[in-house]
Order: structure tokens, then sequence, then C-alpha cells
């Protein structure tokens, strides 16, 4: 669904490209986050897609946006977890959902403004394309991103869910502050910028936030073995990917 996202952003900006070549590129250049200095993913990615014919420009506005909409739905995602988490601000746990429907509504209506008013003053400075022609996002463009990117992290948090009952004896129920566990502490490890790939950053907020619902020792383990079966699944991934555009040489 991440490379999917990625997909309309490109077809919007007129480039056409598969899913499947936009997945295996994303993969391989996503190794460069554990190199410390959180540049290394863009400027792989960037370097793929100028072999592909894409434009540095529209390379990077798929990667600012896809990145900020998905930080930001996760970012919605944390500030209602920690208005209700018992060791912070301890609210009653039915507010939640509602916070974050509200959040998201305004995230709508503000979010398309804010960026393309950005967009207009990195365009001035000359920073957002070397082409000095401004990319105009569209409205309706920044909508479905910010729409898939909440569905995205819904199916993630599902998956999670199934993950954590299937390794730990304590039933855990589907509710609105699960759905907000991943996406909070995956989005804490993207801006924890002394920590590639979020590693250890990460980890501790799934424990952090796990606590209320279940014992200190599950917690832990649900933390440790989800980093080990995300990192099994990169690897797999990865190495498909090598294969893929290996097999099926890029321009």
């Amino acid at each position: 669904l991440s490379s999917f996202i990625q997909v309309v952003i490109f077809r919007d900006l007129k480039e056409n490209i598969s899913v499947i070549k936009l997945f295996s590129i994303s993969v391989l250049s996503n190794f460069g986050k554990y190199i410390p200095g959180k540049i290394w993913a863009s400027l792989g990615y960037v370097f793929y897609l100028k072999k592909e014919g894409i434009q540095l420009n529209k390379s990077a506005q798929v990667i600012i946006l896809h990145n900020i909409a998905g930080n930001l739905i996760g970012g919605i995602f944390l500030i209602g977890i920690m208005i209700i988490h018992p060791k912070i601000l301890g609210y009653s746990g039915q507010i939640l959902m509602y916070i974050i429907i509200l959040l998201l509504l305004i995230t709508v209506f503000v979010f398309p403004v804010i960026y393309n008013s950005l967009n207009r003053i990195l365009y001035k400075w000359r920073f957002a394309n070397l082409n000095n022609d401004i990319i105009s996002i569209s409205y309706i463009l920044i909508l479905k991103v910010l729409l898939l990117s909440t569905l995205y992290w819904l199916i993630m948090s599902i998956g999670f869910y199934y993950f954590s009952n299937g390794i730990i004896s304590q039933h855990l129920t589907f509710e609105p502050y699960f759905i907000a566990i991943l996406p909070a502490s995956w989005t804490l490890g993207f801006i924890a910028l002394f920590a590639p790939g979020g590693i250890g950053v990460r980890e501790t907020a799934l424990v952090f936030f796990l606590m209320p619902i279940v014992n200190e020792v599950n917690a832990v383990q649900i933390s440790i073995l989800s980093r080990i079966e995300f990192t099994i699944i990169s690897l797999v991934l990865g190495l498909f990917s090598f294969y893929y555009l290996g097999k099926f040489k890029m321009k």
C-alpha cells in the first residue's frame, strides 16, 4: 500500500511507473535508513528513480509528501495515545477516537494549504526543484494521500494485533488504543534523528504504550519479536527486490 500511495503521487505528476518496480526501489533504498543521518534512504530512492528517467524535483515531491502525510497521521495517533496514557495525561480511553477523528478532519482541511504554501516558498528559494518549474500539488491528491496513509496505518495495526495475540498468552482487545500504538511508536522512531532506522526508540515506545494493557514481560516480548519479524521480512523483500531489479534491467 505504501508503494501504491507513491504511484498515485507519481501519476498525478504525469510519471508512469509500475507498483512492483517502485516497491522494489523503495525496499532497497530503505536499507539506507540504518545509516546515521536519515537522508541515505531518500538519496538511494532518488538515485534509482533517476535511472528510470524521473526528474529529481518529482522524486523529491513524492518523498516529501509521502513521508509527511504518513508521519502526520502517525503523529495524530501519537497525540491521541499520549492524552489517554495513564502515565502521561490519563484521560478516559473513550475520548481517543473522538480526538483522532477531530485531528484528522482538521488535517484534511489545513494540511493542503500549508503544504502548497511551503512548496511555493521553497520554489522561490529554488530548493523545491532544479528546473524552475513549480510543481503544484492538487488538494484532491493530498486528500487521497492522507486517506490512503490512514488506511495504511489501520492495516498495519490489524497485522500487529494478530501478531501480538499470536505470541503471548494474554488476550488483547482490538480497540482504538491498540490501533494507535504501532503508528505512534513508528513515528517516534522516525523523528528520532539519533537512531538509525528508529532502532531502540520504537521498541522502547512499544513497551511504554503496551504497558497499560499487557504486563511488562509480554510488552517486551512483543516489542523484540516484532523488530525481529520486521527485520526478517525486510531482508526477504530486499532479496526479492534485488533479484527483480537485476532481472528486469533499469534504464
